[in-house]
């Protein structure tokens, strides 16, 4: 399967790698033009949603929603209290929203 992963931070980099691991194609986007949001997003089946807070509309924006379109996104940012805000400016009706914590039992290494 095709990944977009939308951000090249830690979480990021962690989930593009175990999806690497697994045999999917990995393609990660940023806001440099040479990687960016918009080549990951078109690129994709499925698009991780892995930007800070404070950038996940322009990430969205940059991504360019019609590439978004009728694919998968996993939000997988942390704050939550204008989650409805950004869901709107998606255009995917798949968007859905990752576990942003584990209990103490979580292991370290999903991958």
């Amino acid at each position: 399967m095709k990944i977009g992963v939308l951000g090249t931070g830690q979480v990021g980099q962690s989930l593009a790698k175990g999806f690497s691991k697994h045999g999917h194609e990995v393609k990660l986007g940023h806001r440099d033009p040479k990687a960016s949001y918009a080549d990951a997003a078109k690129f994709a089946e499925v698009v991780l949603l892995c930007t800070p807070w404070e950038g996940t509309e322009n990430a969205i924006k940059l991504a360019d929603p019609k590439n978004l379109a009728g694919k998968v996104v996993i939000d997988v940012t942390t704050r939550s209290n204008q989650r409805q805000r950004i869901r709107s400016r998606s255009p995917s009706d798949s968007m859905t929203r990752a576990a942003s914590r584990c209990s103490a039992g979580c292991p370290k290494r999903a991958w």
